[in-house]
């Protein structure tokens, strides 16, 4: 089924979309709104806002995907190439990596979260590094390269190969 290489380079791609989806519900607007621009500020009112209130009100059906996702690819139970499992439990890894920090931002106090000094030094370049991150992986596989992100790599690595039908 997967025997061409361009099906294997174009599969995993869109389980990149879940980290990214999760980076712009937790972090989008902050980044948008410190721009102070309005191409910006409408591209964030038609584009972020949609995307983030979609994620709100199907984050439970979201999260469950994820878990049937890594599962089914960490366990090998669908007979997929290595590469495609390992990319797809990559995306998975970055997008829990990004829900943490989410939720660790989130229990800040207030005064910590809106602090204008704390988001342009160190969430916004945050976020423009996981951005960047998610687009590497994405050329890598494009290319049919394995993304090798520190700790996340050897992780997914780890759980591919625990996998019972690798290929």
């Amino acid at each position: 089924m997967f025997e061409d290489k361009i099906s294997q380079r174009l599969v995993p791609l869109p389980a990149y979309i879940f980290p990214l989806v999760e980076l712009i519900y937790y972090f989008g607007l902050k980044l948008c709104l410190c721009f102070h621009n309005p191409l910006v500020d409408t591209i964030c009112l038609h584009y972020v806002t949609p995307i983030r209130g979609f994620y709100e009100q199907n984050i439970l059906v979201i999260f469950g995907i994820l878990v049937l996702i890594f599962t089914t690819c960490s366990k090998g139970t669908i007979p997929l190439p290595k590469f495609i499992r390992f990319n797809i439990i990559q995306a998975i890894l970055i997008n829990i990596v990004i829900s943490c920090v989410g939720q660790l931002y989130l229990l800040c106090p207030y005064q910590i979260r809106e602090n204008y000094l704390l988001i342009n030094l160190v969430l916004n370049p945050g976020t423009i590094g996981a951005i960047i991150i998610i687009f590497y992986a994405c050329i890598l596989v494009l290319l049919g390269r394995y993304p090798k992100i520190p700790i996340i790599s050897e992780a997914a690595r780890l759980q591919t190969q625990r996998g019972y039908s690798d290929s």
